[in-house]
């Protein structure tokens, strides 16, 4: 099923030039969604256990659920655009990520806060799970690679840029402004998804059989050796860096003294490691194919 699957792309004819660079930088915009949904409020976080009058677990508590939230988004809305289309189930989310984003401003507890995250989480999942759907619609093998590599090259800018501007914020306004600025970043991402990004998945190509069909398909691939070997490497390094980003603003404020400014400078020197990676990795793919590491998963019981 996934190699009849893949036989399929890609399923728009080949998009070049400035259109290309235009359609690549929209959806990296769409792919930082997260690290700006986490990493911008984080020098914050300490004001929102004054304002709440509450502890700094409840607080952390805020970026599990947003993360809970992306995890089940990303996993529901990646095989329902299979269904309904790409474009106008982006659009729904990032308006959705938008209202989410303004009415947390406005929660009287910490608890609103933490429910409503939970569904921001959900709706910032459209942009990044369809954002790579798109890649794989308009390319596939080294050129898909390539194309993934530049992608995460872009979307790593935003978890330098979100903190920074956090930092800012905290030293000069109060919380609630840091979500107005993401507020203002959802209006970015629907202005991409509605100007920049066209349907990439033609009404042919859609699956028809509906959430049995999407379950079996989940099913395939979760059996598949490669996928499991590379979601379980994700899975674990991206637990370690989620340890780091919950605890690490109340560490670095509270026990170590510094300014949250300052804090903001010590998290995104860790994230252009992140950008660093990323550029290497693009150069890789032109010299090693990625494909024939799957085989080293053979072991895998099918």
């Amino acid at each position: 099923m996934i190699q009849e699957y893949s036989l399929r792309r890609p399923r728009l004819g080949p998009i070049g030039g400035s259109n290309r660079i235009l359609l690549i930088v929209a959806l990296g915009i769409l792919s930082g969604v997260s690290p700006m949904a986490t990493d911008m409020y984080l020098a914050s976080m300490p004001r929102l256990v004054s304002y709440f009058e509450t502890s700094a677990s409840a607080v952390q508590l805020t970026l599990t659920t947003y993360m809970v939230g992306m995890a089940l988004g990303q996993f529901l809305l990646g095989p329902v655009s299979d269904v309904l289309g790409r474009r106008r189930l982006m659009i729904a989310g990032n308006v959705l990520f938008l209202i989410t984003s303004a009415a947390i401003v406005f929660a009287p507890s910490i608890e609103v806060v933490i429910a409503i995250r939970g569904v921001q989480g959900v709706a910032g999942a459209a942009g990044v799970v369809i954002a790579r759907a798109v890649i794989s619609d308009i390319a596939t093998g080294r050129d898909a690679a390539k194309l993934f590599s530049i992608l995460a090259t872009i979307s790593s800018l935003a978890p330098v840029v979100a903190p920074l501007l956090g930092g800012v914020i905290a030293t000069v306004a109060p919380w609630q402004v840091v979500f107005w600025a993401l507020t203002g970043f959802g209006l970015l991402m629907l202005a991409c998804s509605v100007f920049v990004v066209p349907e990439t998945l033609p009404v042919e190509l859609r699956h028809g059989g509906g959430v049995r069909s999407m379950a079996a398909s989940s099913w395939t691939v979760m059996r598949s050796p490669g996928f499991m070997a590379y979601a379980l490497t994700y899975g674990l390094a991206f637990g370690s860096l989620f340890a780091y980003i919950s605890a690490s603003s109340f560490v670095v404020q509270n026990v170590l003294g510094i300014a949250p400014l300052g804090y903001a400078v010590i998290f995104a020197v860790n994230a252009g490691g992140m950008i660093t990676g990323a550029l290497v990795n693009a150069r890789l793919v032109n010299r090693i194919d990625p494909a024939p590491f799957c085989g080293w998963w053979s072991w895998w019981p099918a």
